[in-house]
């Protein structure tokens, strides 16, 4: 980009935005990486934030007319672009669209941020992430006005710290370039993962017989967007229930995520694989039903996305297959037909995960 502007002969000015600090900028005391995340935040935290840039529109109107040729086979294939976009996607682009959503954050959601953002029924998180990847939204200004704009309270420093999640996960792809291919811890690059081409399928298509992961993937599938906490029950299943392969869930995310950041998405994936730095423990291993009951215990982001469930008795909601026969009957959903029984039993695999990665710790 900068080549060709000089080409052209224009001045150009280039800016780190992308993230509060760069990779380099927060180091420890004897200039090497920080590895985990405690410490690096504690540190992040001391660092004067650069305020954002704001564009002076009537200059860059100007300019826009000026040089309005050296753009225009690019304005043309945008144009194109958006024409063929759903209608419903482009509703959703801008930078005023994404300003909108930070003040509606920053006004009724950040206070109880905290309380709200693990439970996918509810509008508990900021929904900013797609704006920051494409860079409709300043992550600095974020920072900035929700410094100045929201009132003190747990649910913003709970915010604020995610924010530098973003940056930690940032500085580790930085620190090991490999990582997308590559576990970061050694121990772990030749576990036997398991392969089967069926399994993964389910999993891809919300057909596991777990409703809130299924809920998940649906989700995502339609979307291009996935609860957060979902993330991790998703990937958690498919690493520690279905034994197989992080980076094959880390490639699908990639493909059908709008808000795909690859630190964050491989960083995130590495967590949940206990692979990666400061990763969760390998013998933590999430329950999806237990999950399910806890995040979504009434059901409604479930009902939302595997419809066919609508009609059971909710004491079968999160376990579906424990539904008598009887009632299947009277309810017209046979578990197996119009639901699949579950493809896993999550009891006999979490004993499996241990067992491989016990085998490789000894």
């Amino acid at each position: 980009m900068e080549s060709f502007f000089a080409e052209k002969g224009i001045e150009c000015h280039h800016f780190q935005d992308s993230h509060l600090h760069g990779a380099t900028e927060n180091r420890k005391q004897d200039q090497t990486a920080f590895k985990v995340f405690t410490p690096y935040y504690k540190s992040w935290e001391k660092l004067r934030k650069p305020n954002f840039q704001k564009i002076d529109s009537q200059k860059l109107k100007e300019f826009a007319l000026d040089k309005q040729e050296l753009f225009s086979e690019g304005q043309a294939e945008f144009t194109q672009l958006m024409q063929s976009v759903d209608e419903k996607w482009a509703s959703e682009v801008g930078a005023l669209k994404a300003r909108k959503r930070l003040r509606q954050f920053i006004s009724s959601g950040i206070e109880q941020y905290d309380q709200t953002r693990d439970f996918p029924a509810q509008k508990g998180t900021s929904r900013l992430s797609q704006f920051l990847r494409t860079g409709e939204l300043s992550i600095r200004e974020v920072y900035h006005r929700i410094k100045a704009e929201a009132p003190d309270s747990i649910g913003k420093e709970t915010y604020l710290k995610e924010l530098c999640w973003r940056d930690f996960y940032n500085m580790i792809y930085f620190e090991n370039p490999q990582q997308q291919v590559l576990e970061i811890k050694e121990q772990y690059r030749n576990l036997q993962w398991n392969s089967d081409e069926q399994l993964l399928q389910a999993w891809k298509t919300g057909q596991t017989g777990y409703p809130l992961v299924d809920a998940a993937m649906r989700q995502l599938n339609q979307t291009g967007w996935m609860h957060n906490r979902l993330r991790m029950i998703a990937a958690s299943f498919l690493v520690k229930d279905l034994l197989m392969d992080w980076r094959l869930g880390e490639a699908y995310f990639a493909e059908k995520l709008i808000d795909y950041d690859a630190a964050s998405n491989i960083g995130g994936w590495q967590w949940a694989a206990s692979t990666g730095t400061d990763a969760v423990p390998y013998f933590r291993i999430f329950n999806p039903t237990t999950q399910s009951q806890r995040f979504d215990e009434a059901g409604d982001f479930i009902y939302k996305y595997v419809p066919e469930l609508k009609g059971i008795p909710h004491a079968y909601l999160h376990e579906p297959s424990k539904m008598p026969l009887n009632i299947q009957q009277e309810k017209q959903i046979v578990i197996g037909e119009d639901y699949p029984q579950p493809i896993v039993q999550h009891k006999l695999m979490r004993k499996k995960a241990l067992e491989l990665f016990k085998g490789i710790d000894q």
